[in-house]
């Protein structure tokens, strides 16, 4: 199935995965966000399963971008990251092919994760992510150095595409 988010908030859920919104594996699933805001989630803000689409723009946000000051554990907007992406990713696109400008972004995740072999309190991606506008900005990862993990902003395992306006900025 599909949905569509264009306002409202999804706040204060609680899931060992991802406490926001969860995108089903298949290849008809479709989540497209284009505004509202997804945070203070107990799990990630939003997972992106293999086989489904994600696609973001306009105002969207998730995270809390209100606030320009790096997340901490006691503030954090989502507590395993904002995006976990294991299938298609679109940030700045309305559909697959057709670009629309991100002014919202991805802000504000804390993750503390070292048990894993992965990092990524803005986004973790092991499917594929196409990054054409928006902001990943003042995301936390807490991790020992021996865990193997990093990227505070964008860690990944696989394939991502970056393009786009380079003046966009939140700082």
């Amino acid at each position: 199935g599909s949905f569509y988010m264009m306002s409202g908030n999804v706040s204060y859920n609680y899931g060992v995965a991802t406490g926001g919104v969860y995108s089903y594996t298949g290849d008809s699933t479709c989540f497209s966000m284009t505004g509202g805001t997804i945070h203070k989630n107990a799990g990630s803000g939003v997972y992106n399963a293999s086989s489904s689409y994600f696609y973001m723009g306009g105002s969207a946000c998730i995270g809390d971008g209100s606030t320009k000051s790096v997340a901490q554990s006691t503030d954090c907007s989502n507590n395993k990251g904002g995006l976990i992406n294991a299938g298609y990713a679109w940030l700045g696109y309305s559909s697959e092919n057709t670009k629309s400008k991100l002014t919202g972004g991805i802000y504000r995740n804390y993750r503390s994760d070292s048990s894993q072999n992965s990092g990524g309190a803005g986004i973790v991606n092991t499917g594929t992510l196409y990054f054409n506008s928006g902001t990943i900005a003042y995301n936390y990862l807490y991790a020992s150095q021996s865990s193997g993990t990093g990227g505070a902003g964008i860690f990944s395992t696989s394939t991502v595409y970056m393009d786009g306006d380079s003046s966009d900025s939140y700082a």
